[in-house]
């Protein structure tokens, strides 16, 4: 590969310009973060805000339905099914086959 002298001097004028402006663009860095700070603070207590409204009213409709009867006051989440991988010894081979021992 040749070298392309024009490429290298802009890289090291490059360079040379950003650590000569780098005590002026420090602050407004800084001041870029912090504001990114702020704003992700702000976004998520308001998420954190609808969450709990969204709670709040999910609540009140299950006390609703309860009520009503139409629901049971202890009723459980259904049951994950297990799968195949951790049933007993044999129990994957149908059929009356043997599982290999």
């Amino acid at each position: 590969m040749k070298f392309h002298w024009p490429s290298f001097v802009l890289g090291v004028a490059a360079g040379a310009a950003g650590a000569a402006m780098w005590n002026r663009l420090r602050p407004l860095a800084l001041e870029i973060a912090t504001l990114g700070y702020e704003l992700s603070d702000t976004v998520w207590a308001r998420v954190g805000a609808w969450q709990e409204d969204a709670e709040d009213v999910l609540a009140e409709a299950r006390g609703r339905a309860q009520r009503r009867g139409n629901v049971h006051p202890m009723r459980r989440p259904a049951a994950k099914v297990r799968s195949m991988s951790h049933a007993p010894r044999g129990a994957r081979h149908a059929r009356g086959r043997r599982s290999p021992s």
